[in-house]
């Protein structure tokens, strides 16, 4: 899949569509890399370096099987990620902010312009990562600029002083060009764990 190219009112930003079911952890750190450094990582070069260097030889996938190697079809750890991260650019960490304080770690990495992948748990189930690249405020709301690899696509999150942060793909303030599809998976909300 194509890299996207979009523009808010919070700057230019880079997207890349996962190809896997559960791919959504490596095509982060795709996205983080290349807001950090400008160098394109391909989404198989993500995957063997999360195999080469986050992960054990072995995994159990959802449906309980083991296989040899990552393929985007099994749940991805943010711990994991960070060192995937460390290991192709250097400096990088993952931690548990707690639901109500990951607001605040956000913006603070936003305002010094550190980009964060940031852990969105389903109230369904289930969860899925996203990178946040920017952050800035529009008639005295924070949002923070969340680039989904679900679809692609750029959606505006609203980050209050305190509290968890909600995330809903399909809401309106999503920045779509023509032909992106908003992710129907329903509402969410970031549950504290960030890659940074």
């Amino acid at each position: 899949m194509a890299w996207k190219s979009w523009t808010s009112f919070l700057g230019s930003h880079w997207t890349y569509t996962q190809q896997n079911t559960d791919s959504c952890g490596p095509c982060s750190v795709m996205m983080m890399i290349r807001k950090r450094t400008n160098m394109v990582v391909s989404e198989q070069d993500a995957f063997l370096a999360y195999d080469s260097y986050g992960n054990p030889t072995e995994y159990s996938n959802p449906a309980g099987l083991t296989i040899k190697e990552y393929h985007g079809t099994i749940y991805t750890s943010a711990d994991r990620l960070a060192r995937t991260i460390r290991t192709l650019i250097g400096n990088a960490k993952s931690f548990d902010a707690s639901t109500n304080h990951v607001g605040q770690l956000i913006r603070a990495s936003l305002r010094k312009g550190e980009p964060l992948i940031g852990l969105v748990s389903w109230r369904g189930g289930g969860g899925h990562f996203v990178m946040l690249d920017a952050g800035g405020s529009w008639n005295g709301v924070y949002y923070a600029a969340a680039c989904d690899p679900w679809d692609g696509a750029v959606r505006l999150v609203a980050i209050g002083d305190t509290g968890p942060v909600n995330y809903r793909p399909d809401y309106p303030e999503t920045i779509k060009n023509q032909g992106a599809q908003g992710a129907n998976v329903g509402n969410g909300y970031f549950n504290g764990w960030v890659v940074r």
